[in-house]
């Protein structure tokens, strides 16, 4: 059975980063917005702490874009609380309204989107993203106390890889996984059951591994991979006997990924226009019965992609429903926008069933 998707909302000039049921928060501006009816109407939540130069490129897109000095993450936390994180920063936001800079990130630029985790405990994980040429240490970052203070948990070694790309929690082991780049010997999936404190290699040593978002089954662990200039695919770890088998092919590296039901949902990206890539990102939703369905694609804009940015779409945390998520758009046509996603005529079955 197809799957049909369609748009049920467009937010334009706000990119939505969390959400809760029909509550949404979206940055815009260096102030986040709050939704209570899934996007129709919008309200001031809170102004964040940045620097007035800040706050005034934040206003344009592309002179937001050309600095780096976007948000790129809004974590919902257990006591209400949010954790905005961008620009080198950890902010964090109470639903009193009040902020305050909890954290400078010490090393690199701000984690991906996909870098930050929370487990079953509420212990908050980041990890650090940077160029990292001369393959420095790199260190995976801990809070317990729900962002007010934070402490390095692990760091990989000098020259056992460049970055990391994402750090996931999976709730069907309570296991941390932690994604690595990107040469041959540096990708890798890691996986630590005892909070971060040591990490053991899953699986890896090759391209096929390069990954930036993982989800997760209770057979398998799936990713998208991110290979710049090779033919990208959805991938599937079994649990059981770990065999590794190429799902479906792709169009363009996979950045992002997201559970929702027994459906997985990957987007890609537009980079520099090696490899597979045609100017388009894309979002693939994997349904129940592992067959892959092109969502959505968006083209990537005229700006250049290193100065202002690759043309990406990001999915907000959270669940906005069973069958609808929340996307927001970087670098493609249309500028800084959200739209919120629906789709009909997933079969049902159990998306572990062969």
């Amino acid at each position: 059975m197809a799957m049909t998707f369609s748009v049920r909302r467009v937010v334009y000039g706000k990119r939505v980063l969390a959400c809760r049921g029909d509550e949404a928060w979206a940055v815009a501006g260096g102030t986040v917005w709050i939704s209570h009816d899934a996007g129709a109407r919008w309200e001031r939540f809170v102004p964040l702490p940045v620097s007035p130069l800040h706050r005034a490129f934040a206003r344009f897109d592309l002179l937001e874009r050309l600095l780096r000095q976007d948000i790129r993450s809004l974590v919902e936390l257990g006591d209400g609380a949010l954790l905005a994180v961008g620009s080198g920063s950890v902010y964090r936001l109470t639903t009193e309204g009040c902020v305050e800079t909890v954290f400078r990130i010490p090393r690199g630029a701000t984690p991906l989107a996909s870098g930050i985790a929370i487990d079953a405990g509420g212990a908050v994980y980041l990890g650090e993203y940077s160029g990292n040429k001369n393959r420095a240490h790199v260190s995976l970052h801990k809070s317990e106390d729900a962002g007010r203070t934070w402490d390095v948990v692990h760091v990989f070694p000098p020259g056992s890889i460049r970055h990391i790309h994402g750090v996931r929690y999976d709730r069907f082991t309570d296991a941390l996984w932690v994604a690595t780049g990107d040469r041959d010997e540096e990708c890798y999936l890691w996986r630590s059951t005892n909070r971060g404190r040591t990490f053991e290699k899953v699986v890896g040593g090759g391209q096929s591994w390069r990954a930036v978002s993982l989800v997760f089954s209770e057979r398998h662990v799936r990713w998208g991979t991110d290979m710049p200039g090779g033919h990208n695919a959805v991938m599937e770890w079994r649990r059981g006997d770990q065999a590794l088998r190429r799902v479906a092919e792709v169009t363009g590296p996979v950045y992002y990924s997201k559970q929702i039901g027994d459906v997985a949902l990957f987007s890609t990206a537009v980079e520099r226009g090696e490899g597979d890539q045609d100017q388009y990102a894309r979002i693939y939703a994997l349904d129940a019965s592992g067959r892959l369905h092109e969502a959505m694609k968006l083209l990537k804009d005229a700006w250049h992609p290193v100065l202002f940015g690759y043309g990406t779409i990001g999915f907000a945390r959270g669940e906005a429903g069973s069958t609808r998520v929340w996307v927001f758009t970087y670098g493609l046509v249309g500028g800084a926008r959200s739209l919120l996603l629906s789709w009909t005529g997933d079969d049902g079955r159990d998306g572990d069933e062969e």
